[in-house]
């Protein structure tokens, strides 16, 4: 069987499914979540106001202002800081405890593939505005078309977790073609996490080693 074509998830015109946003959205997603009886997935949802629902965050945990330490190159602005103390699995994974993300020209969108990663074991982050994760252990089958396109339940969390700020963890939800490597994707964020240039409902994907941007 081919593969559904994929749908602009943000701009879906589906009535029934429910886009309401902030923590009623990430509560449904939790109910959901703890009804499905099949295999699931942890991740983590980046959230730019405190939803409650188990969110966690620290003094490191900002998008935008000025980022941590000396190590970035001229030209490079601050996207986002994660504390992996609060993300284990990621921080098992790169080691270090702070993970920075710095691009350049956010505001105009050009150079997304240029963006660099930088991992510390400690910094401050200054300016900005604060940011949370909420883990939720989502039904692994949200990041796969074909069983999203036969099942309404599952297709409904998914567009939950597309129209979040970002998450962590987990698989991308492409807008176009499949372009990255899925055992090293990061995360996947909107422009909303910090007014990013991410062109038409765009989305900004990160990678281990790469970093690209869609949009409708």
């Amino acid at each position: 069987m081919a593969t559904p074509a994929r749908h602009p998830y943000r701009t879906r015109p589906n009535p029934e499914v429910n886009l309401e946003t902030g923590a009623s959205a990430i509560e449904k997603l939790i109910a959901a979540s703890n009804d499905f009886e099949g295999e699931k997935t942890r991740i983590y949802l980046i959230e730019t106001e405190n939803p409650g629902q188990g969110a966690r965050t620290s003094p490191s945990m900002r998008a935008r202002g000025d980022g941590p330490g000396a190590q970035v190159p001229d030209g490079y602005e601050h996207v986002l800081s994660l504390d992996l103390d609060l993300i284990p699995e990621l921080r098992e994974r790169l080691g270090g405890r702070l993970l920075s993300l710095y691009a350049r020209d956010i505001e105009d969108g050009d150079n997304w593939e240029s963006t660099r990663m930088i991992m510390m074991d400690e910094g401050t982050t200054e300016g900005g505005h604060p940011i949370w994760v909420v883990p939720v252990d989502v039904p692994t089958d949200i990041f796969d078309d074909q069983a999203t396109y036969a099942d309404e339940d599952l297709d409904a969390m998914k567009v939950i977790v597309f129209n979040r700020p970002g998450w962590i963890l987990g698989k991308p939800i492409y807008i176009q073609e499949e372009e990255g490597e899925e055992d090293q994707f990061l995360m996947q964020l909107s422009s909303s996490i910090g007014n990013l240039n991410l062109g038409d409902s765009g989305c900004l994907y990160v990678f281990e080693d790469s970093c690209f941007m869609q949009c409708s």
